[in-house]
Order: C-alpha cells, then structure tokens, then sequence
C-alpha cells in the first residue's frame, strides 16, 4: 500500500514460539507440583494437623479434669473429720444441753487450726448457731463468724439435715468471703444413730492460696475467679457424692489453649470459675514436623522439575527452538528456497521434512497467487471506488429533480398572460394595477428562485469536484503509492458534513465536539479519508432514517480523544448514532467484503473503509448495546506528530 505503514504491534520476537513452549511446559509442571503441594498441604492442613490439635485439646480437657478431681479430694478429706466430730456421743449430748465443759475441752482455735479448715459450726434442726468459729489459715488468727454464714439459717437450708437423715452433706457454697468447700455432717451417736439433733459443718475456702496449693499437687497451671452469676449454667454432673460444674470449654490462643470450667454450689448456682492453661507444645511440635516434611518435599520437587527441564531442554526445546527460527526467517526474509535438514528420525524430525516440503510446495504457489491477488486487488479497488463515486453522485440526482421540480412550478405561464393583456390597450385600469402588481410579485418570486437555483449550483458543483477528486486519487493510486499528509481532522470533519445529502439531514442533527479544534493533526490521505468518514455519516445517518426518528430526536454524535499503544499514538474518534443499532451477532461481519445489513446494501462500503484505514497505518471497528440502542464506529488514526 504504502511506505507510510507501520509493521504490526503484535509482531513477535525471533524465539517467541520456542519461548512460548517452554513457558508452558514450565507453567503445566509448576501447576502441577503446586497442585501436589496444596493437596499435601490441604491434608496436613486438615487431617493431620486436626489430629495434633484433637490431642492437645484432650490434655487440655484431662488437665480441667485433674483440677476438679484435685479439688474433689479436698473435699472428701474433710468427710471423715467432719463423721468424727458428728458420730460422737460427747457431741450429740453438747447439742441437747450446749455444756460448757465439751466447748472448753474441744471448741478452741488451735484444734480447729489441727483440721485446717476456715469454719468449724454447730447449728441445731431449727437452724440455729449452736457454737461456731472463723479462722485465718494463713495468720492462725480468729475471725468473724458471719465472714462465712449466717448465726440464722432457715430451715429449708441445703445445709441442715432432718432428723431422719444419716449421710452427709458436701459440695460448695457461696460465702461472703468466697467459695468455700464444706462437709454438713448429721449429729449422731457414736454408732451413728439418730434421731440427729442438727448438723457440724466444716468449711474450707477455696482461696488463691489453696488454688495455688492444689495446682502445685497436680502439676497444672490453675487460677481461679468468681464466677459470672448472669448466666444461667446446667451441671455437667450430678451427683450428692460428687462436685457439680459445667461443661468444659476450651479457647484457643497462639501458645496457650485455656480449658475452663464452672463450679456449682450446692443450690446449683455458679460458685467459683477455674482456669487451666495448657501450653501447645503439641501442635507447636506437629507444626514443625509438617514444616520439615514439606521443606523436604520441596526440595526434593525442585530437584526432580530441574531435571526433567534440563532433559526437555536438550531434548525438545533447542531442537524445536531450531525449527522455529528457521519458519520465521523464512517468513520474514520471504525466502523459501532454504532447507533446515534436522536429520532426525523423532517426530521432530519428520516435522522438520514436512515443512521443508511444505516450503518447496509453497513458494511454487506463491508465484501463481501473485498474479492472481493483483487482479483480484485491482477489482476490489474499482468496487470501492464505485461505491464513494455512487454516494456522491446520488445527492446530484436528487437536487437536479428538486431545481427540475421549482423550475416547473415557477408561474411562466400566467406571466405570458399578463404581459400579452397589458399590451392590450381595451385592457380596463383597475385590470391593468392588478396585473402590473402581480408582474412585480412574479419578477421577486422568479428572482428568489434563480438565486436558490444558484446556490444550489454551487453545491452541486462541489460535489462534482468530490467525485473529480475521488477520480484524480483513484488515478494517482493506480500510479504510484498515496499521498499520506497531516491533516486537520476538525476541518475535515466539517467538509464532510456540508457533502451529506439534504435528503437524509431531514432526519438527524449532526453534533462535533468542541474538543476537535484542538486535537492534533492527523497523518492520512484527504480525499481517502474524507470518503470513509462520509461512508460513515450516511451509513448513521440512514439507520436513524430507518429507527423512524426526526432531526427533532435523530442524533450523530462526533467525539474524540488521544490513545497510545506500544509504538504509535492515534486520535480516537467516535461517530456515536441513536439509530437502529448493531445485531452482536453482525458486529464481526460488519466489515467482511459483500456483507450489509441493509436490504438493498452491496455490503461494499465499510470493506473498502477497513481496508483504507488499515492503508493509513489505522484501525476501524464497531461497537453496540443491541438492536434499537444505537451504534458508534470507531475509528483510530495515526498522529502527524509521531509519523514526522
């Protein structure tokens, strides 16, 4: 076409092929491997990772267990110093006379201090104190009694047996001063017969010191706080023998998983909550072990990949690398007459003399396809032009029927008669002002319409400068290569609108942005482009005519912009309609030789178009939102700027 044409964009490096090939085999076994590694990774992640975490979480949960069984035994241990005292016959005569003497020889501080407990008491059936005393485990010293309970318990008090009861009772209870273990134990004889005449409690606070003490026993790390009173807690367990709590849960953190659980009172309310932290050397270990294996694995992955891409390298890549080079030297050098003779008996090989054949074959046929494609070029050249000259040529048929049309209607006739009545001397005066009048109304309307005629002529007279011009370039391209020159696109756009017929402007109002002034030149033939962008403007202009609109409603929108690829800059511009739009289905086919979407269309057109704006080193391409949204053609110019 011409000098002025840039190589394509898309126009890859001599070893892209091979590149390519051995990108993809690369890519398919890094795929894989990672495909191996994350299914490793899920089922560690998932299977065996659980397991770690599973087992940590069981000695997380023996470990509550160990705490709650720890202190179980501080309670049991006060069971039988609690029958001691209740199974006495001394005792059960203290409850029916409260003898001096049996407080004297028994009820001081240092035998309570001997049992290690913070509350000793005595409380009759009907719940009152009897004797008690508070202590200080840690300074021996004695404190109030109403620290821990009440000198008056009601009678329905979980701490006071019936007369008929024989056993014990034991579990938590919520004091003013804490949690506290306790052992309520009948009064009876010394073989243990009743009717009981009330009850010895022992109490045992359950303070950081014993928390500390019993954690310190089960090798745990414990802690204790009250518990939280506003929620409602089921017991895990219930048993008179045993120590209510709650479920045990467990949370989770980075180094530490917390098992916690809640102790009930005996009224089963929550009393005290305990905490075992357990440190996850489990899972930290399992972490590790999986870190290694998979460390283990990639290494030895990567050392099996290396391999295999040195073997394909030697094997497959040079050899097809080879082969490459040689079919894109040959393409771009255009010689076929070399030979590549690999002289291998693989399949790369056999492909090697294929193509050597392939290429003998070819460059007879080339020879033929030579003459062939310069007279199919030169037929489709005359199509094209054909098309321009008819666009152009047909706004002249219309505008000499129109001037044919006036010419007809101009009032001649009744002019002859008027001038042959005022020769008439018997013509009356009044006949005679009446006729002068309409003999000057005439001569105005006659000259009004010589000067439309004239205009008219003018118009008609560049049009046919536009056809002469399509000619003259037609001649000059069948001669020698296109001019190419910078071009005012603004301009050139409006010369184009003052080309399109008065038929079709009926319908539609033409729009140009603002912004067209300003733009840079572009770098195209005149003549070439002035009939594409025609082509364009009537192609809208008639889908508009066909979508039933006005020039009240029908509108064709011209805007612009700057775009850059990797070598070039274009000017973007868009003919932008609200006519009948774009099938999707046609929009690839819209620019294909023969085909139209119109009922009548030679389908010549746009083909012509594609092709002459690919000549200009530009592109040409449509868009639509579907039937009845309208359409824009796009179309992308090369810059004078970056063509200078």
């Amino acid at each position: 076409m011409t000098n002025s044409i840039k190589p394509h964009p898309e126009t890859k490096p001599k070893n892209s092929v091979s590149t390519s090939l051995s990108s993809k085999v690369v890519s398919l076994l890094l795929i894989l491997f990672c495909t191996f590694a994350s299914v490793n990774y899920i089922s560690q992640r998932y299977v065996v990772y659980p397991s770690f975490e599973e087992l940590e979480q069981e000695v997380a949960q023996k470990n509550v267990e160990r705490a709650i069984l720890a202190i179980r035994r501080e309670l049991d241990a006060l069971r039988p110093q609690a029958a001691d005292w209740a199974n006495w016959d001394n005792s059960y005569q203290f409850m029916a006379d409260h003898n001096q003497a049996y407080i004297d020889a028994n009820l001081y501080a240092s035998a309570v201090l001997s049992i290690g407990v913070n509350l000793e008491a005595f409380y009759s059936l009907d719940g009152d104190l009897v004797w008690g005393m508070g202590l200080n485990l840690s300074n021996k010293e004695v404190l109030d009694y109403t620290l821990f309970l009440p000198k008056k318990l009601s009678t329905n008090h979980p701490l006071l047996s019936p007369a008929s009861a024989t056993a014990p009772i034991q579990g938590i209870i919520n004091t003013p001063s804490g949690a506290m273990l306790f052992v309520s134990h009948p009064i009876l004889t010394d073989n243990g017969e009743g009717p009981a005449r009330g009850n010895v409690i022992f109490g045992r606070l359950l303070n950081s010191k014993t928390i500390a003490r019993i954690a310190n026993q089960s090798r745990i790390t414990l802690y204790a706080e009250p518990a939280d009173n506003s929620e409602p807690l089921t017991a895990a367990n219930s048993s008179n023998n045993e120590l209510s709590h709650s479920a045990i849960q467990l949370q989770g953190g980075d180094t530490l998983l917390i098992g916690s659980t809640t102790l009930l009172d005996i009224q089963g309310q929550p009393a005290l909550k305990l905490m075992v932290s357990t440190p996850r050397t489990i899972t930290a270990r399992g972490h590790k072990a999986m870190m290694i294996a998979n460390i283990s694995m990639a290494v030895a992955a990567l050392s099996i990949l290396f391999f295999i891409l040195v073997l394909l390298r030697i094997t497959v890549f040079t050899p097809v690398t080879r082969l490459t080079n040689h079919a894109i030297n040959m393409g771009r050098n255009n010689t076929l007459n070399l030979s590549l003779n690999m002289n291998r008996s693989d399949e790369i090989g056999l492909l090697a003399d294929e193509l050597d054949l392939m290429v003998k074959r070819l460059n007879d046929a080339q020879q033929r396809v030579a003459d062939l494609s310069f007279q199919a070029g030169i037929a489709e050249m005359a199509s094209g032009v054909l098309h321009n000259i008819g666009n152009a040529v047909t706004p002249l048929g219309i505008k000499l029927t129109m001037l044919k049309q006036s010419v007809q209607d101009a009032p001649l006739a009744e002019m002859d008669i008027a001038a042959s009545e005022l020769a008439d001397s018997t013509t009356p005066e009044a006949r005679r002002a009446d006729l002068l009048a309409f003999k000057e109304l005439a001569s105005l309307e006659l000259i009004a319409l010589i000067r439309r005629i004239g205009g008219e002529l003018d118009s008609m007279r560049t049009q046919v400068d536009h056809v002469q011009s399509v000619l003259a370039d037609q001649q000059r391209f069948s001669r020698a290569e296109r001019l190419l020159e910078p071009l005012a696109i603004d301009q050139l756009l409006r010369d184009s609108v003052q080309l399109m017929p008065d038929n079709l402007l009926r319908y539609t109002q033409i729009a140009l942005d603002p912004a067209l002034a300003q733009q840079e030149p572009v770098f195209a033939g005149r003549i070439a482009l002035q009939q594409v962008v025609n082509n364009l403007l009537i192609n809208a202009a008639e889908s508009i005519k066909a979508s039933g609109k006005t020039a009240d409603n029908g509108l064709i929108r011209i805007m612009a912009d700057e775009q850059e690829s990797s070598d070039s800059e274009f000017l973007h511009l868009c003919f932008i309609d609200n006519g009948l739009g774009i099938a999707p289905e046609h929009i690839k086919q819209l620019f294909d030789n023969s085909f139209s979407t119109k009922l009548r269309g030679s389908g010549v057109g746009l083909h012509w178009c594609a092709n002459t704006i690919l000549g200009m080193g530009g592109r040409i391409y449509a868009t639509s939102d579907g039937l009845g949204l309208g359409a824009c053609m796009h179309l992308l110019l090369p810059l004078a700027t970056h063509n200078n």
